[in-house]
């Protein structure tokens, strides 16, 4: 397949306030990296072609369960995979699809 893991603005501010707390979470993303590139559909479906994804934190002994929630964007495998939000299972329960919806508008990466 041929396309790049992009990270919308959003989860590069997210991901840079999480980093602060939990020193090896550039090793996670490594790690999620790696299963997007294997599995695009790897997440759960959400509504308007998101996704998303729990990744083990490994900087605690939580497991996936207390890790990380990645949420993503991806069309087709001629399209890009975007990277629309972080969260620390920990920290937040879950996250609004208004707020993805408000996320995806702001990347224009969809109209509604």
């Amino acid at each position: 397949m041929s396309f790049n893991i992009r990270a919308l603005d959003s989860f590069t501010k997210q991901a840079k306030r999480l980093a602060k707390k939990y020193k090896r979470i550039s090793e996670d993303l490594t790690d999620l990296q790696a299963i997007l590139t294997d599995d695009p559909k790897a997440g759960t479906a959400l509504s308007h072609n998101c996704f998303k994804i729990r990744l083990q934190n490994s900087s605690t002994k939580t497991g996936k369960s207390g890790g990380f929630r990645i949420i993503y964007y991806y069309l087709s495998p001629k399209t890009d995979i975007y990277l629309v939000s972080i969260y620390s299972k920990t920290e937040q329960s879950n996250i609004d699809e208004a707020k993805i919806i408000d996320l995806l508008m702001e990347a224009g990466l969809a109209e509604f």
